[in-house]
């Protein structure tokens, strides 16, 4: 897509516009993803291959590679356009540098820091999990075999790959917007709302990372229903959650209320 084609689409008045500023990026789940200027820009996930791990890796930095493209040319157009002088950097460096310092800082704060002990707990349950999956899988076999009263094995299946997805979609998303939370809360950057001009872009950030919590604590309590062996090491991890989650309202106490454009 050329800067002129993706300008163009953009002037689609059934696109809402920023939509895409506060969501979490699933768009198959979405009902919103036919109003979405980046998710009619981006090509398409079914596009990529379903051949090896590393195939669809490829594909996948090819897809980032365009749209960074894209990015890039339509920079330059806007810069050209407006007489600016994209050489010059000597006017950015010191807001680059100041930048750095205050991702740096976030980073290392007790917020990130208690999302990355989520993140770890998390990938390391997975990473030793084949075992009691595996277990359950034969359960629901013998259940499906033996026709017992009140067991749905095909619905406890797909509620259990259910929550995993959505585990495994929040797990690494949620530190990521945790981060962009407090260094947007740094630079003070307000959005320009007519009906609520207080909304804070931090504040949209922080509430994506709650709804990523909520959603992981939803997902661990159907994996602790249909695990039970499982009951100390997904309590933790739910407990780590629940603390985090608390700390984020604390740390952002109007991020419940952010009214995201087309969302909420």
């Amino acid at each position: 897509m050329t800067p002129d084609e993706f300008l163009s689409l953009a002037d689609n008045p059934n696109f809402i516009e920023g939509i895409y500023n506060y969501c979490d990026r699933w768009c198959e789940r979405c009902p919103m993803s036919h109003r979405c200027l980046l998710f009619a820009s981006t090509p398409p996930e079914e596009n990529l291959p379903e051949g090896s791990v590393e195939e669809h890796k490829h594909a996948m930095l090819r897809q980032i590679e365009v749209s960074f493209t894209l990015t890039i040319d339509l920079l330059n157009k806007i810069a050209v356009e407006q007489g600016i002088d994209l050489a010059d950097a000597s006017k950015t460096d010191h807001s680059m540098r100041e930048h750095h310092q205050q991702r740096k800082d976030a980073e290392k704060s007790l917020l990130t820091r208690q999302a990355k002990q989520y993140l770890d707990g998390s990938m390391k349950w997975f990473k030793h999990c084949d075992a009691v999956l595996l277990e359950k899988d034969k359960e629901l076999e013998q259940v499906a075999r033996m026709q017992l009263p009140n067991r749905n094995p095909e619905r406890e299946i797909e509620e259990l790959k259910n929550a995993m997805d959505v585990i495994h979609w929040y797990q690494f998303q949620i530190a990521v917007k945790l981060v962009r939370a407090q260094t947007s809360r740094m630079r003070q950057i307000d959005l320009e709302y007519d009906e609520e001009p207080s909304l804070k872009d931090s504040d949209g950030s922080a509430k994506v990372a709650l709804i990523g919590i909520d959603r992981s604590i939803g997902a661990w309590g159907i994996m602790l229903q249909a695990l039970p062996n499982q009951e100390e090491k997904i309590l933790e991890l739910l407990k780590i959650l629940d603390r985090l989650r608390r700390m984020t309202e604390e740390e952002f106490p109007n991020a419940r209320s952010f009214i995201r454009s087309g969302l909420d």
